[in-house]
């Protein structure tokens, strides 16, 4: 017999079955009683399969996708949908509303004029016309779909909104088990973390209580990328959760709490690394770059949990001797110094630069 924990499989249950009939008749592969057991078998063990797939399913540590949307909903929470993105465009002309420009390959729909500082001035909101992170395009120059007669200036000059993509499982679950184990009430710091996590935008947050006298409380919050979130976001949280300051509970926040949001700020690193390498790639100075900004996204992404993010030596040499070409490291050096380095608890992660000094091995 099996135990509840282990999946029969073909060969298994075939024996199981062949087992059970008495050895005077012919059990022998290409038997009659062989060839009629063994599809059945075979069609069990797919059953047995998919059972243990629904079983999965129906437990929030292993549910995915439409039905990890069931097992949430029942908590009153869903999934968060993608979002555009939406931009400063600054003009030098009146009436683009409707027209089409492209950055970076993206396309930004003009919707409506927003000011008029002078009359070669002339600034709109501008929307990605797709959903979700690939419309957080740079500031610079736009190019026009079209060809609009006295137009000498198009360029992206701010962001309105960050463009997000839809909830993912993983942030989704977390919510969801931040919810029914840090229960939020009543303006503690649960509920302000629930709140602000759910707006359009944010990704982590974290709640410092009673950090400028009783009845204060400072959120500090990060992008969706968890990065150094925009002024208009933190703006965005600011008005939402209390746009006046004053205790009176005009917001989110409760009567009694004046609380200020501020965005998390990039702590900018300079790594120095001693390499040894064979057959390095052409690109070996952008691998290193990406191996590290990996790391450091990995951290950024665990601040709300972290009293403070530590970037260890250990941790950025296991890094970079997964970086195709690297067979060993040498001395790592963080912002100067040979040790690990503790970042302010309001401050995220950012690569500055990294050196690296090779030693190239035939």
């Amino acid at each position: 017999m099996y135990k509840l924990n282990e999946i029969p499989d073909y060969e298994g249950l075939l024996k199981q079955a062949l087992d059970k009939i008495p050895d005077n008749y012919d059990k022998r592969e290409g038997s009659v009683i062989f060839n009629a057991i063994a599809p059945m078998c075979m069609e069990m063990s797919y059953l047995y399969l998919k059972l243990r797939n629904l079983t999965d399913l129906i437990f929030i540590d292993t549910s995915v996708g439409v039905y990890l949307d069931r097992l949430v909903i029942q908590n009153g929470i869903q999934r968060m949908d993608s979002t555009y993105a939406e931009k400063y465009g600054t003009f030098n002309l009146p009436h683009l509303e409707g027209y089409i420009f492209i950055k970076d390959e993206i396309q930004f729909e003009v919707i409506q004029q927003v000011e008029n500082p002078d009359d070669e001035t002339f600034i709109y909101k501008l929307r990605c016309t797709e959903k979700g992170e690939i419309g957080n395009v740079e500031n610079g120059p736009l190019t026009s779909l079209n060809y609009i007669t006295g137009l000498k200036r198009a360029e992206i000059t701010g962001t309105i909104h960050e463009g997000s993509d839809v909830e993912s499982d993983e942030h989704l679950r977390q919510r969801y088990i931040d919810n029914v184990t840090d229960i939020p009430f009543g303006g503690n710091q649960a509920n302000y973390r629930t709140e602000i996590k759910q707006m359009d935008g944010v990704g982590n947050c974290k709640v410092i209580p009673v950090w400028n006298g009783p009845g204060t409380v400072k959120c500090i919050i990060t992008n969706a990328d968890y990065e150094e979130p925009s002024e208009q976001l933190v703006k965005q949280v600011q008005q939402a959760i209390d746009p006046t300051l004053d205790g009176y509970g005009i917001g989110i926040a409760p009567i009694g709490h004046i609380v200020t949001v501020v965005g998390a700020k990039h702590d900018p690193i300079t790594i120095e690394a001693q390499l040894t390498t064979h057959n390095p790639p052409s690109d070996l100075q952008s691998r290193l770059e990406f191996a590290i900004n990996e790391y450091f996204k990995t951290m950024n992404k665990n601040w709300e949990q972290l009293e403070n993010i530590i970037i260890r030596i250990s941790q950025i040499t296991n890094y970079l001797l997964d970086v195709e070409g690297v067979i060993d490291v040498g001395t790592v050096k963080i912002n100067g110094k040979e040790e690990n380095y503790i970042i302010d608890d309001d401050k995220l992660a950012k690569l500055s630069k990294i050196t690296a000094t090779t030693t190239t091995k035939a």
